[in-house]
């Protein structure tokens, strides 16, 4: 089954750890789950990685989050890994697109098998819930970040590049929501078990 966005109590916000030397984001902010010492948010020139230690609802958020102009087009880009220390053994929520309301209009998930999968609720960008496969694997920490950008053209239609190439494209049909007007990126949420150390990078995340 796809990830879904879980239900739970909103993370805190943190200011996201400095680097003496590094450029640093000029928007956006970190949010972690309450009371989770080891959800991490890193911020700097090489991008933004986030950690996490198991897959407990009050222990699985750490993601930064930016707010967009809604009513326009919108294009994410990003370059992805994600640690090999273990195996995951849940879907694991490393992008989303949100509305004013916090619906989600979009989210990029990593099987256990680390494929790389697109989900979107029913109303959100279709009239009904979409899952589909990306056709790529998300790379270790030792080998070239997967670059993505999703596309995103309000109530017309989303396109999704793997590596340059087009995998998915999704016309809107009978979507019920309103424009994008939040990215978050990092991880989201995990359906794996506690105490399972993950570590995921987004290397060069850029929204326009």
């Amino acid at each position: 089954p796809a990830a879904k966005a879980k239900p739970k109590a909103h993370p805190r916000a943190k200011p996201a750890p400095s680097r003496p030397g590094r450029a640093e984001p000029t928007r956006g902010h970190a949010l972690l789950d309450p009371g989770c010492s080891a959800c991490t948010v890193r911020v700097g020139s090489a991008g933004i990685s986030a950690s996490i230690r198991g897959g407990g609802d009050r222990d699985d958020t750490a993601v930064w989050a930016e707010t967009l102009r809604p009513e326009r087009p919108l294009e994410v880009s990003d370059r992805v890994q994600l640690s090999s220390a273990q195996p995951l053994d849940g879907n694991l929520a490393i992008l989303q697109v949100r509305d004013r309301s916090g619906t989600v209009l979009y989210e990029i998930y990593v099987a256990p098998d680390r494929s790389l999968h697109l989900w979107s609720p029913a109303g959100s960008l279709q009239a009904a819930a979409t899952s589909r496969s990306l056709g790529a694997s998300v790379p270790s920490f030792d080998e070239r970040a997967l670059p993505l950008s999703i596309s995103l053209a309000p109530r017309r239609s989303l396109v999704v590049r793997v590596d340059g190439r087009a995998r998915l494209r999704l016309p809107a049909r009978g979507a019920r929501s309103a424009d994008a007007a939040s990215l978050r990126v990092g991880i989201d949420h995990y359906d794996g078990s506690p105490g399972n150390l993950v570590v995921v990078a987004h290397r060069g995340i850029a929204a326009r």
